[in-house]
């Protein structure tokens, strides 16, 4: 008998709570982690490092070599001293190679695999030597900030070599797999460092043709990945920048790229004068495929050329904030120039600047701000060795800087630049409309009996009500006032977050939703409604699929590191949730790993890391190892319902890099997999020898050790790698050329959706 929703409310009203927490999370909003030991700005703490003298002379007989030496890192700031061994030690940037006073980077993990210090592996310890003053990236940084902006961390701190005092030096949190865990709670999309002269600028369909080089390094880096090396995502996105029709660019864009960070990013970029990033200088930025919304985030990178500093003659403080760009036509910037011709974008941009310098981060916060940070820094740059040595900065100058300019590439000091630009931008600014503007849409994944909670982030209400948009069941459409009061499940009141409640549905449901501002149809986000299926009670159809308990050699995890795993399949009709959903390898703890912020859609697979890894390294990573003598795996539900047995698998003896799986998907017959798959479906369809002509789509010979496969029939077919990144495609055909790829196992798609699992060996 079922039981009455007054009495299933009461039973489940914690969990509710803490599902409802995370439907910001679900939304892909950004984290913008706390200073922390490492990057706390109230204290300057002190940087050592200890390396053989030999190696550190080497270092500086070869500044260009990337070579690192090893070394040991000391952190001292008057309450904790650590010390941490056999660190990677060498020097960083570009220009600054050139410079007496050089910039470094320790790596925690060069000699120790997926090692860490403080939650990151890499500290990045610039020396700005350009900037008499000494905190222009640090007060762009705040700048980017406080705008919402995931922007790395930094602070001030001394640095010592040996026990030699280097000076001060600024340090700046490395942009990588730790950086975007950290902030979009995902790292295993692609991260591409974008360097001179990346413009996004179209130049054809193939991905390969944007792994141009330049200066010998690749203009649009990929930094993780590196196994599939697919740039699939890249040339996707730049074509839909630049070859979409302007009347269409605002829903077509939105769908691959946060459009509305990135003009935080621009309003920033105009304020601060950061003449050295994307929209002039087609340099210094990151794009990270954020895998929690599929979208492109644009992640901004080396902003001491800012707030005055520069090597061209342009007036940065007065130059038209919506001329930013480039004047020469030969100079395409399409993620700026575009962007400013779609009607809705350019308000937008408008009442971003406006915000800006008038209420987030306007002059009067800044010139407070740098006077603390002035007096706080000033008794270390007297000391400093290496301050005079590039450009004979005096005290004098480093007094002066701050209020004045000093001639060469320093055009303006500090406090008169923030006024100046302020006043000149807010001058430009055109009459705009003041729309209202919504990012992060999500809901707390609810099953039938269970409210529904849909929240969204407002960056600008444009003074109107925010309204719910939404159809139940192909119904018809209808509205639904959202709320930040703190009691409609928005989080803290008046923190930007609304939200909205519904009384629980009582039967499988679907519902899809859009936000608006009232009577505002330019302000509807997203472009296309969100869908979300309520599911009915009951245990899903999950199951572990597959697993391998002893990873000796067979697949890396996405920090090179051979752990043991185990697959789960969805073997529903429907999307299912797993965040109220735990696995364990103890049945007396069936609560011991809550299962990541995932929605898993029917027929597919994710891949959980039984590692026992801290929590940095993501949510996909279980806080247990499998034993390869043998153990149990077990699937749970909500504690609220004394965690129900969803699936489970106990299994004996393993060999090294051995994988037991399901045949076919989900199946109880369990075997010794020929061909490993983890995050893919175990049913290989394939053969040996020359099918017959029956139409099955097949491929022979499997495995291949040669240079070319061949098809059971013409069709257009995609290759992925077993991290699902597109690695070869190819219109009609009968044959593949798989001679570039490496050894391991692919899966081969065709037109019709149909897979096969093929082995290079």
């Amino acid at each position: 008998m079922r039981k009455s929703w007054n009495y299933i409310n009461m039973q489940r009203f914690f969990l509710i709570v803490i599902v409802a927490a995370l439907a910001l999370k679900a939304s892909g909003q950004p984290d913008q982690p706390g200073m922390g030991v490492l990057y706390a700005d109230h204290l300057i703490p002190r940087f050592e490092v200890l390396i053989d003298q030999d190696s550190l002379d080497a270092l500086y007989e070869n500044p260009h070599e990337n070579h690192e030496y090893p070394a040991t890192f000391v952190f001292k700031n008057g309450y904790i001293t650590d010390t941490v061994e056999n660190v990677g030690f060498r020097f960083r940037g570009n220009t600054s190679l050139y410079a007496n006073k050089k910039s470094f980077r320790v790596s925690f993990n060069t000699f120790e695999d997926g090692r860490s210090y403080r939650g990151v592996e890499k500290l990045d310890i610039n020396g700005q030597h350009n900037d008499p003053s000494v905190i222009r990236s640090k007060l762009a940084w705040d700048t980017f900030r406080e705008m919402g902006i995931p922007a790395p961390r930094s602070n001030h701190v001394e640095m010592y070599i040996n026990g030699e005092y280097y000076g001060i030096y600024i340090n700046e949190e490395n942009i990588d797999e730790k950086f975007t865990m950290k902030r979009f709670g995902n790292n295993h999309g692609n991260l591409y460092k974008c360097t001179y002269p990346a413009d996004l600028d179209y130049i054809d369909d193939n991905p390969e043709v944007y792994k141009m080089e330049s200066d010998g390094e690749r203009v649009y880096e990929l930094k993780n990945n590196h196994y599939a090396d697919d740039y699939s995502d890249l040339a996707e996105f730049i074509k839909v920048l630049n070859q979409t029709p302007l009347s269409e660019l605002s829903c077509a864009l939105d769908t691959l790229f946060n459009v509305q960070q990135y003009l935080k990013v621009m309003a920033v970029d105009v304020y601060t004068g950061n003449w050295d990033g994307y929209i002039y200088n087609k340099n210094n930025f990151y794009l990270y495929h954020n895998q929690a919304t599929g979208r492109f985030e644009y992640i901004p990178y080396d902003v001491d050329n800012t707030f005055g500093i520069s090597w061209q003659d342009t007036d940065w403080k007065d130059r038209n904030i919506y001329e930013w760009s480039p004047d020469a036509g030969d100079e395409p910037r399409p993620l700026y120039n575009r962007i400013l011709q779609v009607d809705k974008y350019r308000d937008q941009f408008s009442s971003y600047y406006e915000k800006l310098v008038t209420e987030v981060m306007p002059p009067d916060s800044l010139i407070e701000k740098m006077g603390i940070i002035k007096e706080g820094i000033r008794p270390f740059i007297q000391l400093d060795p290496l301050y005079p040595q590039d450009y004979g900065f005096t005290m004098q100058d480093f007094d002066s800087s701050y209020y004045g300019p000093l001639g060469a590439h320093v055009k303006a000091g500090l406090k008169p630049f923030f006024e100046d630009r302020a006043a000149s931008g807010l001058n430009q600014l055109e009459e705009y409309e003041n729309i209202p503007v919504f990012n992060y849409a999500g809901h707390n994944h609810p099953r039938i009996y269970e409210e529904l909670t849909i929240t969204v982030r407002a960056d600008n209400t444009g003074g109107k009500d925010v309204v719910l948009v939404y159809r139940v069941n192909d119904g018809s459409q209808e509205t639904k006032i959202m709320w930040d009061d703190g009691a409609h499940n928005d989080g803290e009141a008046n923190d930007g977050i609304f939200g909205c409640t519904f009384e629980p549905f009582l039967e499988p449901t679907q519902f899809d939703y859009q936000v608006k501002g009232t009577g505002s149809e330019a302000s509807l986000y997203p472009c296309a409604p969100l869908h979300l299926e309520i599911a009915e009670d009951g245990n899903p159809e999950l199951y572990i699929n597959e697993f391998m308990a002893s990873n000796a050699t067979f697949i890396e995890d996405p920090y090179g590191e051979y752990d043991d795993w185990f697959e789960i399949y969805n073997g529903d009709d429907h999307a299912i949730w797993l965040g109220d959903k735990y696995v364990t390898d103890d049945f007396t703890e069936r609560g011991q790993f809550r299962l990541p912020d995932y929605v898993l859609e029917p027929s597919g697979f994710v891949l959980i890391w039984a590692d026992n890894d801290d929590e940095d390294q993501g949510f996909f990573h279980a806080p247990f190892r499998l034993r390869q003598g043998g153990e149990q795996i077990g699937i749970f539900g909500r504690p609220d319902d004394d965690y129900p047995l969803i699936d489970k698998i106990a299994f004996g003896q393993q060999q090294a890099d051995s994988a037991f799986g399901r045949l076919p998907n989900g199946a109880d017959n369990w075997e010794v997999m020929g061909i490993r798959t983890p995050g893919y479906s175990n049913t290989a369809i394939g053969v040996d020898d020359e099918p017959a002509d029956d139409r099955r789509f097949a491929v022979y010979p499997n495995p291949v050790s040669g240079s070319v496969v061949r098809l059971s029939h013409e069709c257009r077919v995609e290759v992925y790698s077993m991290t699902g990144q597109l690695v070869k495609q190819a219109a009609l055909t009968r044959t593949i050329d798989v001679n570039n790829l490496k050894k391991g196992v692919y899966i081969i798609r065709n037109k019709k959706g149909e897979t096969i699992k093929l082995m290079v060996r």
